[in-house]
């Protein structure tokens, strides 16, 4: 059996949350003969568990529109558009593989705007191989400030990271404090934004954001991180986004004056070398 796991076209978040634990968990337990995935060019980098060569890119368009992404869909990708892509893809590897599409299992998540919930059950998570490539900013204190919370919350803690020599501000599309963004800034964003985001969260001295994916993405590279905000618990030990980062710092408040504390106080044990690498 060949296994076909796309087309995906939305977002990273749900690209790394579930597009590619669920790929990794139709691996284990499909055994596939050969595996093909279609998703943007820009994160092929996700899937080091494949064959580089059976990434097959969906259309640069879409993957360059990243506000497009909203979920597991684009706006600009309507689910007729959606299908053709599923044949096209489908009639690629049959060339590519000199199958027939009956030696062909596809799988995608479900192309609706709700981003239906995917079990964990149905996900197995693995660390992301860190890019080979220059990274100006390891060893730093990397915030990311996602849009998830406040803008009143992230700016107050920007101020006092300010304080900070090592402090960078990194992040995508969804991260607030633009012109401060130094992923943001890359001339080659697009091709290599990404890729070297998780470079810098992989090898940085702490990482700093409210509660959301980039916490979960921390915690499976084994990176010192401190996040407050909802769903604490999902990050914390004996949750199901702790993978057992020892180095995870989740903080259910959203009182600024007791984030603030909490911070320097991480930010303390990580220069005493209590929580670092």
């Amino acid at each position: 059996m060949i296994l076909i796991g796309g087309p995906y076209v939305g977002e990273f978040k749900y690209e790394v949350l579930t597009f590619r634990p669920y790929l990794q968990w139709l691996i284990k337990y499909t055994n596939p003969e050969s595996v093909y995935i279609h998703t943007h060019s820009n994160r092929a980098f996700l899937y080091d568990f494949i064959d580089s060569d059976n990434i097959i890119p969906v259309y640069e368009h879409i993957s360059r529109e990243e506000k497009g992404q909203i979920g597991y869909i684009h706006e600009d990708v309507d689910s007729k558009l959606f299908q053709s892509l599923v044949k096209d893809i489908k009639n690629n590897v049959c060339q590519l593989e000199d199958c027939t599409k009956k030696e062909i299992e596809i799988y995608n998540l479900n192309y609706v705007k709700s981003t239906p919930h995917l079990s964990i059950y149905k996900k197995k998570f693995s660390p992301i191989e860190v890019p080979d490539m220059p990274n100006p900013y390891k060893d730093k204190i990397i915030f990311i400030p996602h849009n998830s919370e406040k803008r009143e919350i992230l700016k107050k803690v920007r101020c006092f990271l300010r304080d900070y020599d090592d402090l960078v501000i990194a992040g995508n599309c969804r991260t607030r404090f633009r012109k401060h963004n130094v992923v943001l800034k890359m001339i080659d964003y697009y091709e290599n934004g990404l890729k070297l985001l998780i470079k810098m969260i992989s090898e940085a001295k702490a990482v700093i954001c409210p509660i959301s994916f980039w916490t979960t993405i921390c915690n499976l590279q084994h990176v010192p991180v401190f996040s407050w905000g909802s769903n604490a618990g999902q990050h914390k030990e004996g949750g199901i986004y702790h993978f057992q980062n020892e180095k995870c710092v989740a903080f259910p408040s959203n009182d600024i004056n007791i984030i603030l504390r909490m911070i320097e106080g991480f930010i303390q044990e990580i220069y005493n070398g209590n929580n670092g690498k």
